[in-house]
């Protein structure tokens, strides 16, 4: 409990960076300046590098700094440094690109505002509280240690290849009103989750898995083959990532953002279900279970945002 409550103090600045760059980052895509948003990934990702060297040589030093420590600090420094290149980007756009006076049709009121925002911000609340869900529930089945052990890099896998799908609900939303954008879109929704499927399971049938699982994720060759082996019954989560973004994006559009919690909360519900199940019902071991069930609920989730989008897409169809 002490390292993580250690971990915690240090990660304090966490919460207003994610929330000053993720402002920011929506006035720089609706400029259309999605490389700045890449290159901020880039200027994170190395603070993140930078951090951990810094932990390396004082451990080879002899000073090793606890593993928490270094880890929390970090993440810390990557999102600050990318919440202050962010934030000096879109200064310099509004700069050259001010924002008009006051924008076109009725004003925005607070009311309106909250029943716009209020169901988008519990979207990840619900979307993270599956986190400790699976870990508890891998506690509870076969083998739990080893599941414990093998899942932040099955998670950290699963999360990388998906990223493509969690960038196309922005794309959407920001391009759904150009002319031919609806056919041009599903189709690339399509590929998008097609190729990143394949990916993910190209992936698990060569020496990559074990380059992942084993030398980045530092993991033993049993584990490895227990990480490959259910990391294969993700495969179809990318494809439905990508098509839960298409819907997603377009029910935003249409300010339809309950829909979105809603599907989160079956999201939520399913992978309860299918967890409960396998702590009570199932001697699988609980590492592989808990992906099978994270990919069947996002199967569910995809679904309903589907059938909730699909009077929006006829519309779509008739205007474009």
């Amino acid at each position: 409990v002490e390292p993580a409550r250690l971990g915690l103090r240090i990660m304090t600045p966490w919460t207003w960076s994610i929330a000053y760059r993720r402002t920011h980052q929506g006035v720089l895509i609706r400029h259309e300046r999605g490389r700045v948003v890449m290159l901020g990934s880039a200027v994170r990702l190395l603070a993140n590098v930078g951090v951990y060297a810094v932990g390396l040589g004082l451990t080879r030093a002899g000073h090793a700094p606890a593993g928490i420590v270094v880890g929390a600090a970090a993440v810390v420094a990557g999102v600050l440094a990318e919440a202050l290149f962010i934030g000096a980007c879109t200064r310099a756009l509004l700069a050259s690109h001010p924002l008009p006076p006051r924008a076109a049709g009725p004003g925005l009121t607070r009311a309106g505002f909250l029943h716009f925002y209020v169901p988008l911000a519990l979207t990840p609340l619900i979307a993270l509280a599956t986190q400790p869900i699976c870990a508890a529930a891998m506690a509870r089945m076969r083998d739990p240690l080893e599941s414990l052990a093998a899942w932040p890099g099955v998670h950290g896998l699963l999360f990388l290849v998906r990223t493509g799908g969690f960038a196309f609900n922005e794309v959407v939303l920001s391009l759904l009103a150009v002319p031919g954008a609806v056919v041009a879109l599903r189709r690339f929704g399509l590929v998008l989750g097609g190729v990143s499927s394949l990916v993910l399971a190209a992936l698990v049938f060569t020496p990559l898995a074990g380059l992942w699982f084993g030398s980045v994720s530092g993991l033993s060759p049993a584990l490895v083959e227990a990480a490959s082996l259910a990391v294969l019954f993700a495969a179809p989560w990318p494809l439905a990532q990508a098509l839960a973004s298409w819907s997603q994006g377009s029910l935003t559009f249409h300010k339809r953002t309950r829909h979105v919690t809603e599907s989160m909360v079956v999201y939520f519900l399913a992978v309860a279900g299918f967890l409960w199940c396998g702590v009570n019902l199932s001697a699988a071991r609980g590492l592989a279970w808990t992906v099978g069930s994270l990919t069947a609920a996002s199967l569910v989730q995809t679904a309903w945002l589907g059938w909730r989008a699909r009077a929006l897409r006829d519309g779509f169809r008739e205007k474009m």
